[in-house]
């Protein structure tokens, strides 16, 4: 560190520990076109449409907006099941990555 610099960093003990007690993905990835349902726990592309007072999904755009509308993008399966119970419309799933398992590490 130099005098007048500011360092960021990650509590790496602290994230380890919570990081173990959740599943990971893990071996062979690989992505599926037109997925019927967003059940696994892996990502998915969805486009879908929200019309919210407070938009609680966001759009990743080099920064994350916050939009109504009809969008798309990447997300986690919870992050979608999530969006859908405040009555974000899943219009469509377009792809999905999905490994061999979903397991502790």
């Amino acid at each position: 560190m130099y005098d007048n610099k500011i360092a960021l960093h990650f509590d790496w003990s602290g994230m380890c520990a919570q990081c173990m007690h959740e599943k990971v993905l893990g071996g062979e990835i690989f992505i599926v076109d037109k997925v019927q349902n967003f059940e696994r726990p892996v990502s998915y592309w969805i486009i879908f449409r929200q019309n919210l007072n407070f938009p609680i999904s966001p759009i990743k755009h080099n920064k994350l907006l916050f939009a109504n509308g009809t969008n798309c993008g990447w997300y986690w399966f919870e992050e979608i099941t999530s969006a859908k119970e405040y009555e974000v419309e899943i219009l469509s799933v377009e792809k999905a990555v999905f490994t061999e398992y979903y397991d502790f590490f």
